[in-house]
C-alpha cells in the first residue's frame, strides 16, 4: 500500500517496541524478555537490556526453544504475546518474572 501511493516507510522492531512497556512497571527491570508464539513449542524471543531508561538488545532476535533459552538468561522479566501458549514454562523457571499485563 505505501509504495502504491508513494510513502515512506520505517521499519519497527516488534520486539523491541514490545520490551518498552516494561518501562510502565513501578520498578522497571534491568532485563526483559520478549517471547512470540512461533508454534511447534517455540518461541520468537529476544532478550533486552535497560540503558538511559530504554531498552535495548543484547541478542538478536530469533525461533527458539522458550525453556532452554529462558533458562540460560539469569533474572529476567517476560513478556509478550506468547506468554499466553507458554506461561506453564515460564512460570517453571526461577528466574523468571510473570508480566501478563504488559502482552
Amino acid at each position: 500500500m505505501a509504495y502504491g501511493v508513494n510513502a515512506k516507510t520505517v521499519r519497527v522492531p516488534t520486539l523491541e517496541v514490545i520490551a518498552q512497556n516494561a518501562l510502565e512497571l513501578p520498578k522497571p527491570p534491568e532485563r526483559v524478555a520478549v517471547i512470540l508464539d512461533a508454534k511447534r513449542q517455540n518461541v520468537y524471543c529476544a532478550a533486552f537490556e535497560l540503558k538511559k531508561e530504554k531498552y535495548v538488545p543484547i541478542d538478536e532476535p530469533d525461533e527458539r526453544n522458550p525453556q532452554a533459552y529462558l533458562s540460560g538468561l539469569g533474572e529476567v522479566s517476560v513478556l509478550g504475546e506468547g506468554l499466553v501458549q507458554h506461561a506453564d514454562v515460564v512460570k517453571n523457571i526461577g528466574q523468571c518474572h510473570y508480566h501478563r499485563k504488559h502482552l
